[in-house]
């Protein structure tokens, strides 16, 4: 409120007080609890510790990415695009009553987003923009139009603005709208996938620039086993079958992915892969993701592509030692002499599958830790059997459980608690995406890897 006059009134989830931290001014609205409120609050300093000294852009870049999320024209923008723009816009500042915008300014020709005040039309005294507006969107929307401004603007109270040149913004993001309406898709179905995520967004945005889109029919062959090709394959939506040597092995859903190891070598394909129904991929060729391959990237491939080795078979196996017991057998090391890898091979034994009638629930395991393939969580490479036993080949995780981990550090420290936690819901994120639910999560079902640092 100011002067007693209601300016607006927040909800939950909405947010106030950054005017004057963006403005380096006073307060100059009162803010009056309409009922019982819980705020949370946080200081200027707890800011600069958590962003650094350009705390001021992150908060101009959020009150950006919310205008573009409201916005008729840039919703659909994927948010990590707007990163990559956000150096195009200039902040402008402007006391209560100064000119905003001039009769004659060509509507179309700035992206301007309001981040604190109003905008008022000096002849009528009505207000034209808002906090979070982004000005003039038909106009933009239009393209070309040159529709002029017939009336002055100015700002009401102190005011605040970023602004872009449209060319230069449009040029920035890739060319025309429909172009970067298609960037963004692929942006928001390649940030989905584990493998990507913690690509920064300008080399998203490079990803989306090589990635194409195909379709193919229900039957289609997109890749032959034994064939040579280059092309890494991203599901947009439908679902690809997977064979080898015709043999049936998984059905991979929208969003996951095949073909990587065309991402860093040219040798033939170890599977055939068809499409289940009409299928779109996102393609990417190998050339062009060698431009913005990392060393890390490169190094979780390789050590991804031996968890995909269906030729494993239970006589190429060397017993290394035995690392557990499960209800219904042992859990031990094992490693290959075909590949030199290291492996985790569960047995469990037919007669007491048998005896507990639990012959559904293990090929339900079976089905569901084929469909899935995330960092966080162990894959299944295979399953085998001979006269005795049920074998699950699994990845081999170095390390030790939480649950012993949390028994040699003693309690855990903020920073340790949040690294575990965010951790596991990463997982978790990607089976509920996927409608799984797994319902025993505690400490001794957690490993931690060896490389992950304690302190």
């Amino acid at each position: 409120m100011t002067n007693g006059r209601l300016i607006r009134s927040l909800k939950k989830g909405e947010h106030f007080g950054e005017k004057s931290i963006l403005l380096e001014s006073t307060r100059t609205l009162d803010v009056i609890a309409k009922t019982n409120c819980i705020l949370y609050s946080i200081s200027i300093d707890t800011l600069i510790n958590m962003v650094g000294e350009r705390f001021k852009d992150v908060l101009y870049l959020n009150i950006i990415k919310m205008a573009f999320a409201k916005s008729e024209l840039f919703n659909k923008f994927n948010p990590k695009l707007i990163e990559n723009v956000y150096e195009c816009f200039k902040v402008k500042n402007y006391l209560n009553g100064d000119t905003v915008l001039k009769p004659g300014y060509v509507m179309s020709s700035k992206i301007i987003i309001i981040l604190e005040g109003s905008l008022l039309n000096e002849k009528t005294n009505q207000i034209v923009g808002k906090r979070g507006d982004i000005l003039f969107e038909k106009e933009l929307i239009k393209g070309n139009s040159e529709e002029k401004l017939k009336y002055e603007l100015v700002a009401d109270p102190d005011f605040l603005l970023v602004e872009a040149d449209k060319e230069q913004f449009m040029k920035h993001l890739g060319g025309s709208l429909k172009d970067i309406m298609k960037k963004s898709m692929a942006m928001e179905s390649l940030d989905k996938i584990p493998l990507f995520k913690n690509f920064s967004a300008k080399k998203i945005d490079i990803l989306s620039s090589i990635t194409k889109k195909e379709k193919f029919y229900n039957g289609k062959r997109i890749i032959t086993q034994g064939d040579i090709d280059t092309k890494f394959y991203i599901v947009k939506s439908g679902k690809v079958d997977i064979f080898i040597d015709n043999n049936y092995i998984r059905t991979l859903n929208e969003n996951e992915y095949f073909g990587e190891r065309a991402l860093l070598f040219k040798e033939p394909r170890t599977a055939t892969v068809q499409a289940n129904g009409t299928v779109e991929c996102y393609v990417i060729e190998h050339k062009d993701f060698r431009l913005i391959l990392e060393d890390n990237l490169a190094n979780y491939l390789k050590g991804r592509f031996f968890l995909q080795d269906f030729s494993v078979e239970l006589k190429d196996l060397d017993l290394v030692q035995k690392l557990g017991d499960g209800n219904f057998g042992a859990v031990c090391l094992v490693k290959s002499r075909k590949n030199k890898h290291h492996y985790a091979i569960k047995s469990m034994y037919k007669k007491q599958i048998d005896y507990e009638g639990l012959y559904k629930n293990i090929e339900l395991e079976r089905s569901i830790l084929l469909k899935i393939d995330h960092p966080f969580i162990v894959k299944l490479v295979k399953t085998m059997k001979d006269t005795k036993n049920v074998y699950f080949l699994m990845e081999y995780v170095k390390g030790k459980e939480l649950f012993d981990v949390i028994r040699e550090i003693g309690l855990l420290n903020a920073e340790q608690t949040k690294f575990y936690a965010c951790s596991i819901m990463c997982a978790i994120e990607y089976l509920h995406e996927r409608n799984f639910i797994y319902r025993d999560i505690k400490p001794e079902n957690i490993m931690v890897n060896e490389n992950v640092k304690k302190n």
